[in-house]
């Protein structure tokens, strides 16, 4: 039986394409899957999924038959589609997963929040090997102590030292803090999730 090399490219583009898709969908239950010293790998599936489907779309235009400036605008158009798509899956319920990721391990947070109380943990603790044990734990790195706001850094970007997470103060936030732990910069989102616990984002 001859084999259809074709056939066979095809079928795996499709599934590659549909897997680029479904990790954007599911990008933050993978996050919390993978244990946080690797987070990046999922960066990294992410990205080379996209750019082989990219070249992907554009080999495929490029065989169609048909005039070069169609094949030209066809190309672009595709590429446009499909990233678009996915910025539509990837707009994700930030809040109702933060929400529901906050009613799964808010007594394990509190813990670590009352250990920084209990302890007297400031601006320059974060480091305490207790502390980072217990968020080990958890799948999350100890983020920082910040003027009375403990972060927690559930995704670890690559190529950065800073993404999104969960951050606990018992002062109120009508708006996102102008601070965060290296540059003194705004985040891009920060609201509330629940109580004293809130969601920041500084590159998603």
């Amino acid at each position: 039986m001859k084999i259809n090399s074709k056939l066979i490219w095809k079928i795996i583009s499709i599934i590659l394409l549909i897997i680029s898709i479904l990790a954007f969908i599911f990008r933050f239950h993978l996050r919390l899957m993978i244990p946080f010293s690797y987070h990046h790998f999922t960066t990294v599936m992410i990205l080379q999924l996209i750019i082989f489907n990219i070249i992907n779309i554009i080999i495929f235009v490029v065989k169609l038959k048909t005039k070069n400036w169609l094949k030209t605008i066809l190309s672009i158009a595709s590429v446009i589609g499909y990233i678009f798509i996915l910025t539509k899956v990837s707009t994700n319920n930030r809040k109702e997963e933060m929400a529901k990721f906050l009613q799964e391990n808010e007594q394990s947070l509190i813990s670590i929040v009352q250990y920084v109380n209990e302890n007297n943990l400031k601006e320059g603790d974060a480091r305490n090997m207790e502390l980072m044990k217990k968020a080990n734990e958890m799948n999350l790195e100890f983020y920082i102590i910040k003027k009375d706001v403990i972060f927690f850094r559930i995704f670890d970007l690559l190529f950065f030292n800073y993404d999104y997470g969960i951050a606990y103060s018992e002062k109120e936030f009508n708006e996102s803090p102008k601070f965060n732990y290296k540059y003194m910069t705004p985040y891009s989102d920060w609201f509330k999730v629940k109580d004293n616990w809130y969601y920041y984002e500084l590159a998603d």
